[in-house]
């Protein structure tokens, strides 16, 4: 295990070739003082055979892990894509209600606005009843005053004439009375 991971580390490092001189030294530097200097490699007796087949098996196992992860994504996108469906199934329920309520509305709006467009214009013919009432009893007036002026105008004429005629026969008496004593 300690050699892979000193491969993988060495592997990094060969891979960018800028930092290969300066790293090199300083790895090993790094793996030494994690290695004690009494250490002995017969007390590890590591098996390659074992190792390569844990490998294997890490490596199997990291991809039937992968396989079911893979499985489980696909079946959380297809709840996903199931409930977003459905989300949107009740969004859409749910904005045919809005519309229809908020037509309902609107329809109740007009019918309101139309009884009281009637209403107004009853209250508008009511006031022009009043206001031709009023014309009609003002002229009615006038036309009284127009015959009550005509009377009063006959009277003086007739008392004028009266006068004149009364002028005139005392004119006449006067005269006779002159006529004769002449």
């Amino acid at each position: 295990m300690l050699c892979i991971y000193i491969n993988l580390k060495l592997l990094v490092f060969y891979m960018s070739p800028k930092r290969v001189v300066t790293k090199k030294s300083t790895s090993i530097r790094n793996i030494q003082s994690l290695v004690p200097k009494n250490f002995k490699l017969e007390k590890l007796k590591v098996n390659p055979i074992s190792v390569i087949e844990d490998t294997k098996s890490k490596i199997g196992n990291f991809y039937n892990n992968l396989k079911i992860e893979r499985e489980k994504e696909k079946k959380r996108l297809q709840k996903k894509r199931r409930l977003d469906e459905q989300r949107e199934i009740q969004k859409q329920k749910k904005q045919l209600q809005k519309e229809k309520l908020d037509k309902i509305k609107e329809e109740k709006r007009q019918k309101q606005f139309q009884q009281k467009l009637i209403i107004e214009n009853e209250k508008q013919v009511r006031k022009n009843e009043e206001k031709r009432r009023k014309i009609e009893a003002k002229r009615i007036k006038i036309e009284q005053q127009k015959i009550k002026d005509e009377e009063a105008k006959k009277l003086r004429e007739d008392a004028q004439r009266l006068r004149q005629e009364e002028l005139r026969l005392k004119i006449l008496e006067r005269q006779r009375e002159r006529e004769e004593k002449i």
